[in-house]
């Protein structure tokens, strides 16, 4: 009753009483540096001169094991103490002659204990009475003032609310926690990024916390699974900034996962809607909500570990799940510009369309909302949001995140306006675009034509030398990528199964060619599908890509594209239909994909689409199973009235892959190709053989990021 009563005249009196600021109060001496072990609770704010962080209760035992030997406590009095004795506010440490004040948050009096007294004391000191107290100590709230925020603070501390008091330390500490008011019929687990749980059928692991590694100026996530053994409705989840034991945190969202059912039957995991929008939401009595937390390193982090905290709430607002997060940030980084090169279709029709905003005042809004999306997640979209030729194009013709931007062309058309006509029209727009371009190495560099699309007749092989004299008279040096999905022969012989058309004699000059040596000659971007990089002995979707017949006559695609290389041609590949970013496929499919590309040393990636939207991004459902999700890695937000993307599961696996290579880039960097090889091949030896636990892949990552980590650290 006095708890509740006291506390109500704080916060009947908050709106006019005032507030006070303070100074430090760091000794005078300079203080020799203390050697503390490893995974300790107590840090030293440099700062303010004081050890911060331990709880009420903690011992002088329990503080003097984080010291190396040598170590001795004393109380206020200046008497020594030592075993069970409680550890107060304005203790020292001391080590020979040197000693460092501490601060425990909410013991003002400096007793020990954190009570009504402490109260007391902070009002009579906001009422502007001469007290003796610690403002440290009262600066519960952890901003640099004394008021009656931190009187109430302590208040609830007192009443046993679920709040904080002051700066809390912690341990690296994998253990289960109970909420406190823990439910056990509903269960909390984490699980990898790349493993994905079905809704219905999901089977509950023992990781009740989790941990990740992470570079600087990367993404990492993890799942966050409720099992719920009776059904729960009203759930809200949230979770805490990451933040290590000096205060600095790291960008933390969380997202409620979206599922969608397949002709299998099966229910996956894939749209990442804010958990804002979600909140209230129910399981039904066995099965599983799935959770993804995402967490963002810049440049600038401080390296070391980090925590963040998920609680889950009930309809009545109590918090009957709890569990931690753990990230440990190496002091490296990996590049702004990505090593992997990405031309992504993204329709700007879709996107104005499902929002319903076809109106001038949101011209470009939009699409740039989710051009960035993609930017964020290492990939580029091949049409900016503005023609190049435009001045507004500048800052992303020169964003470093920007590997190539279409310049012309039908798959151009839908954003920039024209239709890729090889007439005088179009070839007074590409010499203005070469004009702007040539002079800009950056710029040119980035600039592709993707024209011709999937050739697989003489006609439309014709097509790809007409595009060719086009842009060598127009656009001198044009990179010119054309995509190529079968490997047919010119000489209508039909005798292997799959690799013949009719040349009817109209194009003498394909005659015993096939389909690559006709693009390999007019193009200088070769991208076949990544279905041609199985060997006669594989198949892929029932069928062999690059047969016997195209290896006996002009040799493997492999000593092809590297003959194609050496001539200075790009050599990128590409995603479409039933591949291994499709919605049924495991997470690891979709990750290591990018470890056999840089297995096959492929510089980049197209794609034909990414918002192949029906109705209102439910497009996954009941599909044929290997193609659902298929051009579909971004959802429309309309459908929560979010002006802007809905991020995809599929995406966030597919951007840890990309990062996974900038790993082996940098290892090739510090230790030569044959390490970073070494590594690669744990993961992935050929196109159809990768490692398929995500453990595995986790274990062999961290590895080679401790590695990496060292050989920065040494430099």
């Amino acid at each position: 009753m006095k708890i509740k009563k006291l506390l109500s005249t704080v916060l009947a009196t908050a709106a006019v009483t005032g507030t006070m600021t303070f100074a430090n109060t760091a000794m005078s001496q300079d203080p020799a540096p203390f050697t503390q072990k490893d995974n300790v609770i107590s840090v030293y704010d440099e700062a303010k001169g004081f050890y911060k962080g331990m709880a009420q209760g903690t011992t002088a035992a329990d503080l003097l094991s984080e010291f190396a030997d040598g170590h001795t406590l004393k109380n206020a009095k200046g008497e020594p103490i030592e075993g069970t004795a409680l550890i107060g506010t304005d203790y020292t440490i001391c080590f020979g002659e040197d000693s460092r004040k501490i601060v425990i948050y909410g013991d003002v009096n400096c007793d020990t204990k954190i009570n009504l007294t402490d109260v007391a004391s902070m009002l009579k000191h906001i009422a502007k009475w001469n007290v003796s107290m610690n403002l440290n100590a009262a600066d519960v709230t952890v901003d640099d003032k004394v008021n009656l925020a931190d009187a109430s603070r302590i208040l609830q501390y007192i009443a046993k609310w679920d709040v904080e008091c002051g700066f809390v330390s912690w341990k690296y500490d994998l253990s289960k926690v109970d909420a406190p008011a823990e439910d056990s019929t509903l269960k909390l687990w984490f699980n990898h990024s790349a493993i994905k749980e079905y809704k219905t059928d999901a089977v509950p692991n023992d990781k009740h916390a989790f941990d990740m590694y992470m570079a600087k100026n990367e993404y990492e996530g993890c799942h966050v699974n409720l099992t719920s053994s009776t059904g729960h409705k009203g759930l809200s989840a949230s979770v805490t900034q990451f933040k290590d034991k000096a205060g600095n945190t790291l960008p933390t969202e969380l997202f409620f996962e979206d599922y969608f059912e397949v002709d299998t039957g099966d229910k996956y995991p894939d749209r990442l809607p804010p958990i804002e929008v979600k909140n209230g939401f129910e399981i039904k009595a066995s099965e599983t909500q799935g959770l993804f937390l995402k967490v963002k390193t810049d440049f600038d982090t401080v390296p070391g570990m980090y925590r963040a905290r998920v609680d889950v709430k009930n309809e009545s607002g109590q918090t009957i799940k709890r569990g931690y997060v753990y990230t440990y940030v190496w002091n490296f980084e990996i590049p702004e510009e990505p090593s992997i090169k990405t031309a992504y279709g993204m329709s700007a029709y879709a996107i104005y369309t499902s929002h319903n905003k076809l109106t001038e005042e949101h011209e470009g809004q939009l699409y740039e909302r989710y051009y960035e999306y993609f930017l964020e997640n290492r990939i580029t979209p091949w049409c900016m949001p503005f023609d190049p030729t435009d001045e507004r194009a500048d800052k992303y013709m020169s964003d470093p995140r920007v590997t190539t931007f279409l310049v012309y062309g039908g798959y151009a058309g839908d954003r920039y306006g024209n239709e890729g006509r090889l007439d005088a029209e179009g070839a007074e727009y590409v010499s203005a675009a070469y004009d702007k371009i040539k002079d800009n190495e950056d710029w040119a560099s980035k600039a592709l034509f993707y024209m011709n699309d999937e050739p697989r007749f003489g006609d439309q092989l014709n097509a790809v030398e007409s595009t060719k004299g086009f842009l060598d008279a127009n656009f001198p040096g044009a990179r010119v990528l054309v995509p190529t999905h079968v490997n047919y022969f010119a000489t209508g012989d039909l005798s292997d199964v799959n690799t013949g058309f009719d040349n009817e004699g109209k194009y003498p000059a394909y005659a015993d060619m096939d389909t690559y040596g006709i693009v390999d000659k007019f193009t200088t971007v070769l991208c076949p599908s990544v279905r041609l990089f199985t060997t006669p002995d594989m198949t892929f979707d029932g069928q062999i890509w690059y047969t016997q017949k195209a290896t006996d006559t002009f040799g493997t695609l492999r000593e092809r594209l590297e003959a194609s290389r050496e001539a200075g041609k790009e050599i990128w590949w590409y995603y479409a239909g039933d591949d291994n970013t499709a919605l049924p496929h495991s997470g690891m499919v979709h990750r290591t994909a990018y470890w056999q590309q840089y297995d096959e040393d492929i510089e980049g990636v197209l794609c034909w689409a990414t918002n192949e939207w029906q109705g209102v991004s439910n497009r996954p459902q009941t599909q044929r199973p290997l193609s659902a999700g298929a051009g579909l890695y971004v959802y429309n937000g309309g459908i929560y009235k979010i002006d802007g993307p809905i991020a995809c599961l599929r995406t966030e696996i597919m951007r840890d892959g990309m990062e996974d290579v900038e790993y082996l880039v940098l290892a090739e960097e510090l230790f030569g190709k044959d390490v970073a090889d070494e590594y690669n091949h744990k993961i992935t030896t050929d196109m159809v053989t990768f490692e398929k636990d995500a453990y595995v892949l986790e274990d062999i990552r961290r590895e080679l990021g401790t590695k990496i980590e060292a050989a920065v650290n040494e430099k």
